[in-house]
């Protein structure tokens, strides 16, 4: 049996793609020109930075984003992977010492905690936390800032020790 697709059904599924793609445009709120990223709603409002490789315009793999808050006080920090500029996993710090291991986001950028108890993904966003944390201690050592490299070499061994109680 052979099926047929009309164009109105190609016409509607393209518009979708569209406006899909428009959608998740529309959330890279941050970042050099080069290397567009959106920021998680939980940092706040304020000036945001990638510590992290680019590709193809968008932030990609393991960082860091830092977020400077407007109202002032300590950065807001998300540390883990992000996939063409959008964050996945990884662990949020609003405060010193206060972790919220993030699961995923959804489409508006509103962290998605595990509610199901599965240890695995508490496990995997932490992983993602190390890996963000030692690739911007790499980043920062390269560039001769020592005293950052150390910082987050140590939050990387920290989330390291997180994994393993």
């Amino acid at each position: 049996m052979q099926k047929t697709v009309s164009l109105r059904t190609l016409a509607c599924g393209a518009a979708l793609f569209v406006v899909a793609t428009l959608s998740q445009a529309q959330t890279f709120n941050a970042g050099a020109p080069n290397c567009r990223f959106a920021v998680p709603v939980a940092l706040g409002k304020g000036a945001a930075f990638w510590i992290g490789g680019c590709f193809s315009g968008h932030a990609e793999g393991p960082g860091v984003i830092r977020l400077q808050p407007k109202s002032g006080g300590a950065p807001h920090l998300f540390y883990g992977s992000l996939e063409e500029g959008i964050p996945q996993t990884g662990i949020l710090q609003l405060a010193e010492d206060q972790w919220q291991p993030i699961w995923h986001f959804d489409a508006n950028m509103n962290a998605l905690e595990n509610t199901g108890g599965n240890m695995q993904v508490t496990i995997d966003a932490f992983r993602a936390a190390s890996k963000g944390a030692y690739e911007a201690s790499i980043r920062y050592s390269a560039a001769g800032n020592k005293t950052s490299a150390a910082f987050y070499a140590r939050m990387a061994s920290r989330f390291d020790k997180q994994m393993n109680e």
